[in-house]
């Protein structure tokens, strides 16, 4: 008798294991990738929006729903990509858009974290004893919080009116997902999300034969001061980093991209700034520098103040260039609200100059310490100030779609409610519509 409940528990794992199988054993895979979780965005359920945590496309009708991110695309005939037209943030009302001929709308519900939840409810909760739209007790749903879905929810918050995107893998006459487990009430898609993939999805419009031009200065040795020594987290892993060729996909502060320079840092204390000096490897004609940072204002990472940019032919004598301009103004408010607060923003100055050595100098902003930088830039005498390639707008990094603006007080809904969600706040990267150099 002692060895029939083992028993039972292998049994249900062996047929657990051959779920898992089962589910999997008639997809065949599209002869192309699945959706990635750094500039895509994986689309796993079709016209229906009853399920928590995931990302779904509606085709038809009017989209009101609330606690969900949502864009609404339409098609744009002169690149035959489709362009936003709408973007809508997570909160209590949803928006009122109307789905008309040859658009659509991407929205995500990144969901709660109900065995959380449940673990210190008291049982007056909204939802204590509800059901949701699949009829499951909410206290025995899963946790919905899953890391694939949070990671397109993350790229979704991104878009910006205006910016094109291609879809892939969706026929909009007859939408179906692909995927290699369905959404449904088995929740195979949150059970097995190491191995969900999802070969319907959007990805960023690339124009045919267009190409970016990353600068000289990738693959380049650097120095840099200002960084917290203690720090792990926001570190240059490999020292290389700054100059990759590599943007951020996203201002979060879980891109691994981004290095992280700290007012509080005893460099900085010391020199009253934080410093990045690129050696070029030898002296070269240069005609301008950028620099990319994050400005995630509502997290604590700001823009730096004011950057000075300086260049050498010797690595000694340094003559200053200017203190640059930002592509658009990170300190803006609307109200307490910072307009580009949850963005990519660039920093940069033309020179014409010859030098081997550049410099740049940077402050923090008032009340932010941290200083995300993700890439500094030099271009040649050749490459001119179009190299620079500008993110789009309205990067937005927050942990779950259905929280309220502010980090520290995540919230969630389901069936219109509003219930507290445990949510990490470190969520996967999103992108914005930049290329990556090839």
């Amino acid at each position: 008798m002692k060895k029939t409940l083992p028993i039972i528990v292998a049994l249900v794992m062996v047929l657990t294991c051959f779920a898992s199988i089962a589910a999997t054993a008639d997809f065949t895979a599209p002869d192309y990738e699945p959706a990635n979780l750094t500039t895509e965005v994986g689309i796993m359920l079709a016209d229906d929006i009853s399920f928590e945590g995931v990302t779904g496309i509606q085709t038809t009708g009017t989209f009101t729903s609330p606690w969900r991110d949502a864009v609404m695309f339409e098609l744009d005939e002169e690149t035959g990509a489709y362009k936003a037209i709408a973007v809508y943030a997570s909160a209590g009302t949803g928006p009122d858009w109307t789905i008309g001929e040859n658009q659509f709308v991407v929205e995500s519900n990144c969901g709660n974290d109900w065995p959380t939840l449940f673990s210190t409810a008291v049982g007056t909760e909204w939802y204590y004893d509800g059901i949701n739209f699949q009829d499951v007790p909410y206290s025995e749903c899963p946790n919905f919080i899953n890391a694939k879905n949070q990671a397109w929810d993350a790229v979704l918050k991104t878009i910006s009116v205006g910016d094109l995107y291609t879809l892939v893998g969706i026929d909009l006459s007859a939408p179906e997902v692909i995927a290699n487990y369905a959404v449904d009430a088995n929740y195979d898609h949150i059970t097995y999300n190491d191995t969900y993939e999802t070969y319907s999805y959007l990805t960023p419009y690339v124009e045919p034969g267009e190409e970016v031009d990353y600068g000289i200065a990738v693959g380049k040795t650097y120095t840099k001061s200002g960084m917290l020594v203690d720090e792990a987290t926001y570190t240059d892993i490999d020292n290389k980093e700054l100059t990759d060729g590599i943007i951020p996909a996203s201002p979060s502060y879980s891109d691994v991209n981004w290095v992280g320079f700290n007012a509080n840092s005893d460099d900085y204390a010391a020199n009253g700034y934080a410093e990045i000096v690129i050696d070029l490897g030898e002296v070269a004609d240069i005609s301008g520098i950028n620099v990319v940072m994050s400005n995630l204002q509502n997290s604590g990472i700001a823009a730096p103040a004011e950057f000075k940019f300086f260049y050498s032919t010797n690595g000694t004598d340094y003559t200053e260039i200017g203190t640059g301009s930002y592509d658009v103004d990170p300190f803006e408010k609307d109200g307490e609200t910072f307009v580009n607060g949850n963005k990519i923003v660039n920093n940069g100055i033309e020179v014409e100059a010859s030098a081997q050595y550049v410099k740049v100098q940077f402050t923090n902003s008032t009340g932010c310490a941290w200083m995300f930088i993700g890439e500094v830039q030099v271009f040649g005498a050749s490459s001119g100030e179009e190299s620079s390639e500008e993110p789009s707008e309205e990067p937005s990094v927050e942990p779950s779609a259905d929280e309220s603006s502010e980090d520290d007080t995540p919230e969630t809904g389901d069936s219109g409610f509003v219930a507290l969600a445990i949510v990490s706040v470190i969520s996967l990267a999103g992108a914005v519509v930049i290329k990556r150099r090839k």
